[in-house]
């Protein structure tokens, strides 16, 4: 008779981080919303971020929002996939979901 194997999805492969998006137009309360979330969730369960921050991080000081919005379109993708890794390793590197909120624009 065969033994039992693992057959998780974690043993095979890394889990992933989980990120969750809030985003909205400016005024819409998303930062109110992400600060009664930083005190109702516990420091251990969830990592907050603002995305204009992460985006500035991710210029790695070369520059604020309004430098971000003169940047081409192919520039800005770089600088937001560099700021979605960077959330994603943090997220995955403390094993919490992450939460980030971000203006919707038409």
């Amino acid at each position: 008779m065969e033994q039992p194997t693992d057959q998780s999805p974690t043993s095979t492969t890394e889990a992933q981080p989980v990120v969750i998006g809030l985003y909205g137009l400016p005024g819409s309360g998303k930062t109110t919303l992400l600060d009664q979330l930083k005190q109702k969730l516990t420091v251990d369960r969830c990592l907050c971020f603002e995305g204009c921050e992460r985006l500035e991080l991710a210029m790695k000081g070369k520059g604020d929002m309004e430098d971000f919005k003169k940047m081409g379109p192919d520039q800005q993708d770089v600088v937001r996939e560099k700021a979605i890794k960077d959330v994603g390793a943090l997220c995955k590197q403390d094993g919490q979901v992450g939460i980030v909120t971000g203006h919707f624009s038409f």
